[in-house]
Order: C-alpha cells, then sequence, then structure tokens
C-alpha cells in the first residue's frame, strides 16, 4: 500500500562577489495591494522579475526604514527584526544570520525596489501576482511559533578558507523532532567543512609543485527559510566549494518537513493521487524557459520534471530546481521555477 501523507495546508551563485544594481525607467507598472488595501504606489516588472517598493511596503507593516546614502546601507527594523541592506557590499543580515543580497536592488526615480521574493522571504509575505488583472495582493501570513538562530563557523588556513552557518531551531513542541532536526543541519554543515578539507589536501601537492597557482580552496555554506507555515518548515541549503581551477561549484538540496512529526515531504506528497501534477509544474518550466530567453541554451530539449524533482515550498507556491549543469550550462546557475500556489490548490492534498 502506498504510504500517504496529509500537509496541514500548504544561484545564481548565492555569494555573488557584489550585487548587481540596475536602473530602470518606471514602466511596467502593477497595482499594488496590501492586505486588501490599495498602495498608492506601484509594482515593477524588470526583465520578466516582480520587483515591489521598499519604503511603502516595509513601513505599511510598520516597520521603520533608514537609509544612509554614503554607505549605501538600508535598515529596515521592528521591535522583533532587524534587517540590514549594504547595496554597496552585496551583503545582507536579518537579525543574526548573514548572507549576499541575490534579490535587487532595482532603482526607479529615487525609489528602491527590491525583487518579490524578499519580501516573502523576509517581511512574512505572500504575493501573488495577477498577470491577468495586472495587479499584485500582498497578503501577511502567520508563521509557526518557532525560534530559529544561526550557527556561524569562520575559519582561513592557507589551503582553506571556510564560512558555514546552519540553523537552530528552538521551542518546538516534540523535542525528539526538534533534536534531530538540528543534528542533521550541523552534519550538513560539518559535511560541508569536510568537503573543503578534502578539497584542500587534494590540491596541496599542485600547489607545492606549481607555487604560481591560486593554492586556497573555498567552502561556504549558507542556508535560507523559505517556508514557515502551517506546522511545516521549507528550508534551502547551498554547499559552495573552490577546488582550484577557473571557478567552484554549488550544490542545493532542501527540505519541507513537518515539525510536529519530523515526516519530510517529497514533491509527490504534496499532492492527491492520481492528479497531474508532473504536466502542469512541467509546462510552468518550458513557459518560464522561454520567457527567460534559456529555451535555446538548453543541453537538449525539456520534456517534463521528475516526479520527485528536487523543490521547496515558498510562501508564493512551488518552487522546482535544477543543479548547475543539470539542465543547462554552469553561467546560468541554479535555475528555479516556481509554480504559484493558485493553479496548484485544486491538487493539492
Amino acid at each position: 500500500m502506498k504510504k500517504r501523507f496529509c500537509l496541514p495546508g500548504i544561484f545564481i551563485l548565492l555569494f555573488a562577489l557584489s550585487v548587481q544594481c540596475a536602473f530602470a525607467d518606471d514602466t511596467g507598472t502593477l497595482a499594488l495591494k496590501l492586505n486588501a488595501r490599495p498602495l498608492e504606489t506601484k509594482a515593477v516588472i524588470h526583465e520578466g522579475s516582480l520587483y515591489l517598493p521598499l519604503r511603502p511596503v516595509s513601513e505599511s507593516l510598520g516597520y521603520e526604514v533608514k537609509w544612509t546614502q554614503g554607505d549605501q546601507t538600508v535598515m529596515i527594523s521592528a521591535k522583533d527584526k532587524v534587517i540590514l541592506l549594504n547595496f554597496k557590499d552585496g551583503k545582507m543580515a536579518v537579525d543574526d544570520h548573514d548572507s549576499y543580497i541575490t534579490e535587487g536592488p532595482l532603482f526607479i526615480k529615487g525609489k528602491t525596489y527590491m525583487r518579490a521574493d524578499f519580501f516573502s522571504d523576509h517581511l512574512s509575505l505572500q504575493v501573488q501576482w495577477d498577470q491577468t488583472k495586472g495587479e499584485v495582493a500582498l497578503n501577511s501570513i502567520k508563521e509557526n511559533a518557532v525560534s530559529i538562530r544561526t550557527v556561524k563557523e569562520y575559519s582561513e588556513t592557507e589551503g582553506l578558507k571556510s564560512t558555514v552557518q546552519y540553523p537552530v531551531l528552538d521551542g518546538l513542541e516534540n523535542k525528539s523532532v526538534q533534536d534531530e532536526m538540528n543534528a542533521h543541519f550541523k552534519q550538513l554543515a560539518d559535511q560541508a567543512y569536510q568537503e573543503g578539507v578534502g578539497n584542500a589536501a587534494e590540491l596541496a601537492p599542485y600547489v607545492r609543485e606549481y607555487p604560481d597557482m591560486p593554492g586556497q580552496c573555498e567552502t561556504y555554506f549558507n542556508y535560507q527559510i523559505k517556508y514557515n507555515r502551517n506546522d511545516v518548515i521549507g528550508l534551502v541549503f547551498q554547499n559552495y566549494q573552490y577546488s582550484g581551477g577557473a571557478h567552484g561549484g554549488t550544490l542545493q538540496t532542501s527540505y519541507t518537513i513537518n515539525l510536529k512529526t519530523g515526516i519530510q515531504y517529497a514533491l509527490k506528497d504534496l499532492f492527491q493521487e492520481n492528479t497531474d501534477y508532473v504536466s502542469l509544474i512541467s509546462d510552468q518550466v518550458k513557459k518560464q524557459l522561454e520567457e527567460r530567453d534559456l529555451a535555446e541554451a538548453l543541453f537538449e530539449p525539456f520534456d517534463k520534471i521528475g516526479e520527485n524533482q528536487s523543490y521547496y515550498l515558498s510562501n508564493n507556491g512551488v518552487v522546482v530546481y535544477f543543479q548547475q549543469y543539470e539542465i543547462l550550462p554552469y553561467a546560468a546557475g541554479i535555475q528555479e521555477f516556481t509554480v504559484d500556489a493558485s493553479s496548484l490548490n485544486s491538487l493539492f492534498q
């Protein structure tokens, strides 16, 4: 008998050395609502992606926004959260968690916009883009009552520079599930570090023989919380390794876990039996490949996703992804494709 699970509701390189800022004309605008209330400002479409105005949306949610022109930094703060964006260095800090900015910014007529992902990931919003009506609805969501802190481990030797961050959960009712999850996240981080140690050991003899070649390997391991609702948490981990040569590589993994039971959900577990979710998601991938002008760069024509394709949940829907070199050349990075929850609602468990 097939085991059924019931859900209680449903980088490009992460560590790019500098954030890519864009300046654009205020075109392709969309009406914007926050919790059903119209905002005077507009959303913007830029190169096929949705961007939202940073200050108006943040302040409407009750955050204080401070812009420091000289440092090119923005601080978004409330009593329970502080977000610091450094556009000059391309870095971001959310409380105790450091990362690189991958969602913008876009500057239009003196206003700063960030890609919609930023708001869903960090400001507890669901972003629904109705392309037919030409409007965007932002809705606040209630997150799980779980505390998440970040463990940071940094080390540097002649052969290896390592930056590792991983989450530690607290406040779960099921302490055995909490301990098991935390142990697994630490294990992932330790494995990434040991991979870097191994790379450095393999490179060392070549460095001794050819002293002019780059001799330091690098490990960068980090995480993102993509979904934290309905007793389910969705996490994404990126493991970057540089072991010599022209460039390093990133492996992305993801987990969708029930916080009460510890059950991990594969993609097929999200959907009712005998529903053709594969075709629906595959059609969206094909459409978005065309919109990104990537269809011609595919190693071979894209047919369909796997039954248990790599994926993660976000506040906005289901995101399937492909590793570097999986369907496209290295320069295309890790490609992600979001399928809005509204188009999948009838198929969910």
